[in-house]
């Protein structure tokens, strides 16, 4: 009976086990589409900007073939010839990421950290 009793409870604690294992891979794999949902952005800005795109780049496919001087001319008035300056200013450049370390000096800094001796 005593023998009975406790294998009984050694299966009782391996299902209770693996079901804990089960709910927490499935909480920890459910947990970014939660966070995605609560994210502040501000997608509807974004999603008309990429129609912009959209209908510029559906022109252009439609449209005959261009000159090269039209092309240099809708270049020139932004990033490129379809994207124009959408979000020019969230891009970073050396214009303004002068403040910020690159990536050259941070391995610089590493390697120092390294060996401190040379």
């Amino acid at each position: 009976m005593r023998h009975f009793v406790q294998s009984v409870l050694n299966s009782l604690t391996q299902t209770l086990l693996v079901v804990l294992a089960c709910t927490l891979l499935l909480c920890s794999a459910a947990t970014p589409a939660l966070a995605f949902g609560n994210s502040n952005d501000q997608t509807g800005d974004r999603t008309a900007k990429m129609e912009d795109v959209k209908q510029n780049t559906n022109q252009v496919a439609k449209s005959g073939p261009r000159d090269m001087e039209s092309v240099k001319n809708k270049s020139q008035s932004g990033l490129n010839g379809v994207q124009g300056s959408s979000e020019r200013d969230q891009m970073h450049n050396s214009a303004n990421s002068s403040d910020k370390t690159t990536v050259r000096e941070q391995v610089g800094e590493a390697l120092k950290r390294a060996n401190p001796a040379s």
